[in-house]
């Protein structure tokens, strides 16, 4: 049975003891975050339509440490965003329990995971300000960007947190060679260590 986790019967646990992991090995996770939606898309990630001009989707290595029952840290490398190169992006994450199943195996979660970002520009920098695409080789060279990640989203935690699985809009705000939005919505999974 999944029931809110602000009610709490007297004999259930508070939501914080059955959603949260296990201190110790456990407040380490690492997984793989894709970005399917992308605006404005870019060339750079996996092809999708088997062609370089087609469909790409963003992807990247995620890493999470749990601080507190409330509180994580996030890095990330890779793409963020389909138009900008490679990148390490970090985060601070604000998380808070929404639903949990009765036994604690399944728990939804919300969160916040703002933070910075630091890559490079990437060919298709060009491309929307300039009209001409440099090549690849600007998706690991060329100027840095130097950004804001706002990313908010949802956390179904399974197996009493052992995996995880997310969906998150990440709103960009890249401030460096110039001032631009990005967005992507990126979903993903994490394994706990």
């Amino acid at each position: 049975m999944i029931v809110p986790a602000f009610w709490h019967p007297a004999r259930a646990q508070p939501v914080d003891a059955v959603s949260a992991p296990e201190r110790g090995v456990r407040q380490w996770a690492i997984g793989l975050q894709f970005g399917p939606v992308d605006v404005p898309r870019g060339h750079l990630g996996v092809p999708l339509a088997g062609t370089m001009d087609g469909y790409h989707l963003a992807a990247g290595v995620i890493t999470r440490w749990e601080w507190s029952e409330r509180m994580a840290f996030t890095l990330g490398v890779g793409l963020p965003q389909s138009g900008m190169g490679a990148s390490l992006w970090l985060g601070h994450e604000l998380y808070t329990g929404l639903l949990r199943s009765g036994r604690g195996n399944i728990a939804i979660e919300l969160y916040e995971d703002a933070g910075l970002t630091l890559g490079f520009a990437g060919p298709d920098y060009y491309a929307r300000h300039d009209d001409v695409f440099v090549g690849y080789g600007y998706a690991f060279g060329g100027p840095l960007a130097f950004g804001l990640r706002l990313p908010v989203g949802v956390r179904v935690r399974w197996l009493r947190g052992l995996f995880d699985t997310f969906v998150e809009p990440a709103p960009l705000l890249v401030l460096t060679p110039s001032v631009e939005s990005l967005f992507e919505l990126a979903i993903g999974f994490r394994i706990r260590l």
